[in-house]
């Protein structure tokens, strides 16, 4: 059962801001344990309800309007985490401060034409009760071309245009040991698009009148 607590607060003006806060905690969380064995050198790896957290973190939301062509966002959590559980009758502890942080630039230009740059960053998150994995970096770039208005567009961008693999680091850890995997895998990504609209769903709606006619004659 998770318990939790939100706090919110917005401006909506020029500069429009969204603000929250949240505080939540949980016991008897399923998690996944992993007990080593060092006479045999093998991990083993179970999943009990033996774990508890909470956490305490911050939402923020940005835009603003720099001209009438472009506009600015900036979305972005901070949160720290407090995770306990039990690994053969010991206690472990896996707390972690994690950020998530996008900064997404938005330009349109004459001619149909919008320009989009995002640039993001990710923390390490928890894989378990003795686990994170690594942080990374992403940049992502669109356009789009209204080639006839309303009616027809093309679009496409690229994903990550500076970096071709991400290097994955997955750590886990116990009283008795330590260890490190680690992987390399595609990064960057490419998308074309094309969008036509065939046309426009009106809506009829019609009015019917209800009456009651009475041509009884009463005699």
């Amino acid at each position: 059962l998770l318990n939790n607590i939100q706090f919110g607060y917005s401006i909506n003006k020029k500069l429009s801001v969204n603000i929250g806060l949240d505080y939540s905690f949980m016991n008897n969380l399923d998690l996944q344990v992993v007990s080593f064995d060092p006479a045999t050198q093998i991990s083993r790896i179970t999943y009990a309800n033996t774990g508890k957290s909470s956490s305490a973190g911050i939402n923020l939301n940005l835009s603003y309007p720099v001209t009438s062509s472009y506009n600015i966002r900036l979305n972005g959590n901070t949160m720290y985490l407090w995770l306990e559980g039990q690994d053969n009758g010991q206690i472990v502890n896996n707390d972690l401060l994690m950020y998530g942080l996008t900064l997404s630039n938005v330009l349109r230009l004459p001619q149909g034409w919008a320009l989009n740059a995002d640039f993001g960053i990710n923390s390490r998150n928890p894989t378990g009760l003795q686990g994170y994995t690594n942080s990374f970096l992403s940049t992502t770039f669109n356009f789009n071309k209204d080639i006839i208005k309303d009616k027809f567009s093309i679009g496409g961008g690229i994903k990550n245009p500076f970096t071709k693999y991400r290097s994955n680091v997955n750590r886990t850890f116990g009283p008795l040991f330590s260890q490190m995997y680690k992987s390399r895998d595609y990064f960057r990504t490419f998308n074309v698009s094309l969008n036509y609209n065939f046309g426009s769903l009106k809506d009829r709606i019609n009015k019917n009148k209800v009456g009651i006619n009475n041509n009884d004659v009463a005699n």
